[in-house]
């Protein structure tokens, strides 16, 4: 963040379902969380220049019509786009592996 500092990284989903439902959507953010946690310090040593912000806010939304949109401190994202592992998200299935390398490309290109 600001002056080098940590960066505090929040992921967000909107809360539906049950108890286990709310439960297992929010550990399907776990990837978007690693992914950028460990992006901005890499980036950071990459250009030179630390994340300019003291949080970073990733939003997943149901229904979004844009796959992921950066804006100056919070990014949102189509939840296909941030959803992770295979799951049935908003009518649309991505399998194992491939859905945890989507999230992670899409939020790298994001904060990028």
């Amino acid at each position: 963040g600001e002056a080098g500092g940590e960066v505090n990284v929040t992921v967000w989903c909107v809360p539906m379902g049950d108890a286990a439902e709310r439960a297992a959507r929010v550990e399907a953010l776990s990837t978007a969380r690693d992914t950028a946690a460990a992006i901005l310090p890499a980036y950071a040593g990459l250009f030179g220049q630390p994340f300019p912000l003291a949080k970073l806010d990733l939003l997943a939304l149901p229904e979004f019509a844009a796959g992921a949109m950066e804006n100056w401190g919070l990014i949102t994202f189509r939840e296909t786009a941030m959803l992770s592992p295979a799951r049935e998200v908003a009518g649309a299935r991505e399998e194992g592996a491939w859905a945890q390398e989507r999230v992670v490309v899409v939020v790298a290109h994001e904060i990028a």
